[in-house]
């Protein structure tokens, strides 16, 4: 059953089995279901108090990061005026964007309270493809919830992929990763056929530094999966089940 937490509480420090020990979550709810500005439908976790992420539900997938929490817009709803355009919005430079369009700024304006009406929502990019037998074939991606441990504090995001005539079942654990200086993305995939090959794309849009320059992306994977560049972009590429750890840094 899945299970859907609105308010996780964190104790002071969790110690997994793995024997890593990670610091308290630093907002109550740490996880939520939200809209953002210009995009609804959103899994908000704050995984720390310098590394948020935000996830796509519709397209299965990461589409922001950045360097802080969050504050609750909600506290100043105003029904004469509906809907806020941004009902959670991000305290922190901005580290990672997956949206349309070209670059962005990491501070950017809407980072605070908005009284306008009705959230617009962007238009999801195609993120997940697949090829079978060397044939490209079109990629559904479906948001299946997902799962808490309170003890551990941790979250599973599960999707379904319909790739072709296949279902392909992926799970994905975000966590800060060691020592803080990243994203580690933990991946399970399961279903997926003989001579298909699933890629994701992790290269986001152009961060453009408010002092100048832009933040350097890297993206490094360990398990059944690799990372590999097409067309100047950077992709996670898995063709077996098995497990993958993908983590992403921003300079």
């Amino acid at each position: 059953m899945v299970l859907f937490n609105w308010r996780v509480h964190a104790p002071a420090a969790i110690l997994l089995l793995t024997g890593a020990v990670f610091a308290a979550r630093p907002m109550d709810p740490w996880i939520l279901r939200v809209s953002m500005p210009n995009k609804v439908r959103i899994n908000l976790i704050a995984l720390s108090a310098n590394l948020s992420v935000a996830y796509d539900a519709p397209n299965a997938a990461l589409y922001e990061a950045w360097s802080g929490t969050y504050i609750n817009g909600t506290d100043s709803y105003n029904y004469g005026r509906g809907i806020l355009a941004t009902s959670y919005i991000p305290q922190g430079k901005i580290l990672y964007k997956q949206g349309p369009g070209g670059g962005v700024s990491d501070t950017p304006a809407n980072r605070t309270l908005s009284s306008q009406s009705s959230p617009t929502n962007e238009t999801p990019l195609t993120v997940w493809s697949a090829t079978l037998n060397a044939a490209a074939v079109t990629v559904k991606p479906e948001y299946r919830g997902y799962t808490v441990n309170n003890t551990a504090q941790t979250v599973n995001l599960r999707y379904l992929l319909t790739a072709g005539t296949s279902l392909v079942d992926v799970t994905e654990a975000p966590e800060t990763a060691t020592g803080g200086s990243g994203l580690q993305r933990d991946f399970t995939f399961k279903g997926i056929p003989t001579g298909m090959t699933l890629s994701l794309l992790l290269t986001g849009n152009t961060i453009n530094k408010s002092g100048g320059g832009t933040v350097t992306e890297t993206w490094t994977a360990t398990g059944t999966g690799t990372v590999e560049t097409r067309d100047g972009k950077r992709y996670l590429v898995q063709d077996k089940d098995g497990k993958t750890l993908l983590v992403g840094t921003w300079n």
